[in-house]
């Protein structure tokens, strides 16, 4: 798991070709901004709670790039000792 809570939805958010809204690529859209009134922010703060509750429990762990460079950004301090601490040795 990462070492960090990914950012999805609080740094981005994915608009599909048909309109579907989603906090990340990988999740199940939350609306569309054709039926749900063109407000992908109001979108996702009226439908949004139990995806983010997820991704905060790390109940989705993924190597998205745009998400992981994010969360990488933000929390690189504590990314880098959880790397640092939990790196396998190599033998020789």
């Amino acid at each position: 798991s990462w070492p960090a809570t990914c950012l999805a939805g609080r740094t981005g958010f994915v608009v599909q070709s048909n309109g579907d809204v989603s906090v990340c690529e990988n999740l199940s859209p939350l609306g569309n901004l054709r039926t749900d009134g063109y407000d992908p922010v109001k979108i996702i703060r009226k439908r949004g709670h139990s995806q983010f509750q997820g991704i905060k429990d790390h109940a989705c762990d993924c190597a998205h790039y745009v998400y992981a460079k994010d969360m990488l950004e933000h929390n690189f301090p504590r990314a880098l000792a959880s790397y640092l601490t939990k790196k396998p040795t190599r033998k020789n």
